[in-house]
């Protein structure tokens, strides 16, 4: 039996049998015959192995990976977690004009000569301070670190405020689409675009101007784009779900033996 359930040769688990009967005959050794188990603790014991073999032999093998409702995983087919296009995940720290204006305001504030000017001196200063503190290779990514040491940082300096952004881009988003179905106006501004696609996940890019401000990125990696119908895809899914269908499945199998002991107990009442 132990052989067959464990997955070994008969030579491997007899040994394994005959240990665990050692360790039985030495802790009985070692204890007096008053230190015997109980019967109510041997019930006990034999109701949490009966337990345990329930769980092993028909509880689990039917809430398996496979046996998941199909409805269940189509419904998560287009969550980003498991359906995305090519994400470009990165961190960066930009220069912007201080103040919470419009976006009119920012716009113009942005174009201001002697502005580009304050913004590039300051976010050269940052990259100078931060990159003694990043974590050498290999090691946590700079993208853990950075919020902390902007946590130092003053924001706004001269007009010219220091913000964190993180999340993963996808570099040919569309804002706004022609008729035929091509881009029109691209989600991203393509001199940022740009610098991104041609980086090498694991570095930073040296501060480089938008529109928008002054930026320093760092490219953390490369996430490729998943088919929601990819059978890797789907093993994901069904992974992600289990944990949770499993407890349901348990709690409401707990709730109808409570019931049904309780349907018991009231039936031998007088």
């Amino acid at each position: 039996m132990v052989a067959a359930r464990d997955g070994l040769d008969d030579a491997t688990a007899t040994e394994r049998v005959r240990e665990v009967l050692r360790l039985v005959e030495d802790a009985r050794a070692r204890h007096s015959p008053e230190a015997e188990l109980s019967v109510e603790r041997i019930d006990h014991l034999r109701r949490t192995a009966l337990a345990r073999l329930w769980l092993t032999t028909e509880f689990e093998p039917a809430y398996a990976l496979g046996a998941i409702p199909k409805e269940r995983v189509d419904a998560l087919r287009s969550d980003p977690r498991f359906s995305h296009p090519a994400l470009h995940r990165i961190c960066q720290l930009v220069a912007v004009p201080s103040g919470d204006h419009d976006p009119a305001a920012l716009k113009a504030a942005a174009t201001d000569p002697s502005w580009r000017d304050r913004a590039k001196r300051r976010i050269e200063a940052v990259v100078q301070r931060f990159s003694r503190y990043l974590p050498p290779k290999p090691g946590p990514s700079p993208c853990t670190v950075l919020p902390q040491l902007l946590h130092l940082e003053p924001r706004d300096q001269d007009g010219v405020r220091i913000k964190l952004e993180a999340a993963g881009f996808d570099l040919a988003a569309c804002a706004e689409e022609r008729e035929d179905g091509s881009c029109k106006t691209p989600k991203w501004d393509a001199a940022w675009t740009q610098k991104v696609a041609a980086a090498s996940p694991g570095h930073f890019i040296a501060p480089f101007e938008t529109p928008f401000g002054w930026h320093w990125v760092y490219l953390d990696s490369i996430a490729p784009g998943s088919d929601p119908h990819d059978p890797a895809i789907e093993t994901k899914i069904r992974a992600s779900i289990q944990p949770a269908w499993r407890r349901e499945a348990f709690a409401k199998r707990m709730t109808a033996l409570r019931h049904d002991a309780a349907v018991k107990v009231l039936g031998q009442s007088p």
